[in-house]
């Protein structure tokens, strides 16, 4: 395994509501391993220094632990925004994204502080509508508002324009094709492909998902429209709107501990 940067100092994000034994033993288990320990709760009981906000934890940081499941994963990637590595520890259910358990955590830290690890790269997109919205890791989905009369999406991509009548549009990165598109009849993508996912919704005509090659994607909808990051922020969009959907410019780093592809697959099957 290639060597990357030794780690001194981790940034701890948490699940909303998370128990405090869980907390508290999770930041006992780095500070007891030697490393530093940043959060933005105030956990200094537990040997943490809490920081103001999310720019003063990441200048201070090496890594950045989520200690949730993988809305809590996907949360804490809008909230950086660049390329700080997470770790993401699973403290829910079956945790597709997320790396170890929190019984793991003793080795995992070890392997951190010795450059034992990897980086696993994950493209993001973003959309624009009158502004741009946060990075999304997973998908962007274009949903009806209103159950009053199937809107007409039209999708402008690659000089073409695709129109059809339907309940929403997915766009997804490889890494959500196991997420929300997947429960549409999306294909399940390596994640580490270089590719977009659009899946249409309950479409009226034949419209079938489609794989293309990053790039900017508009969607034109004659309705009002909510335009859901992730499948945890809301935004509305009004009838005849349009929102524009690229590559966002920084990547998404995941701290592995060991490598293998379509990880997240297998997590599905096993």
């Amino acid at each position: 395994m290639a060597h990357q940067k030794r780690v001194h100092s981790l940034g701890v994000v948490l699940k909303e509501g998370l128990d405090k034994e869980t907390v508290s033993n999770i930041v006992r288990r780095i500070v007891n391993a030697g490393l530093q320990a940043y959060t933005l709760n105030d956990l200094s009981s537990e040997g943490a220094i809490k920081v103001d906000d999310v720019n003063d934890l990441k200048s201070r940081v090496d890594v950045v632990v989520s200690v949730g499941g993988d809305g809590t994963l996907l949360r804490t990637l809008r909230m950086l925004k660049d390329e700080t590595p997470v770790l993401a520890v699973n403290v829910g259910h079956r945790g597709i994204l997320s790396e170890i358990k929190p019984e793991e955590i003793d080795e995992a830290l070890l392997k951190l502080m010795n450059g034992e690890y990897l980086l696993d790269r994950r493209m993001r997109l973003v959309a624009r509508t009158s502004v741009d919205l946060p990075p999304a890791t997973n998908e962007i989905y274009v949903v009806r508002r209103r159950h009053i009369g199937t809107p007409l999406f039209t999708i402008k991509l690659s000089g073409i324009q695709l129109s059809a009548r339907m309940d929403g549009v997915i766009v997804s990165t490889p890494t959500g094709s196991t997420g929300h598109a997947y429960s549409l009849k999306g294909p399940v993508l390596q994640e580490n492909l270089d590719g977009v996912l659009i899946v249409p919704v309950s479409p009226l005509q034949n419209m079938p998902p489609i794989v293309i090659r990053p790039q900017s994607i508009t969607i034109k909808v004659d309705q009002s429209v909510d335009v859901v990051v992730d499948g945890q922020e809301v935004f509305e969009l009004e009838g005849g709107g349009e929102v524009e959907i690229s590559r966002y410019k920084y990547d998404a780093n995941l701290v592995r501990m060991r490598g293998y592809t379509l990880k997240q697959l297998l997590k599905m099957i096993t």
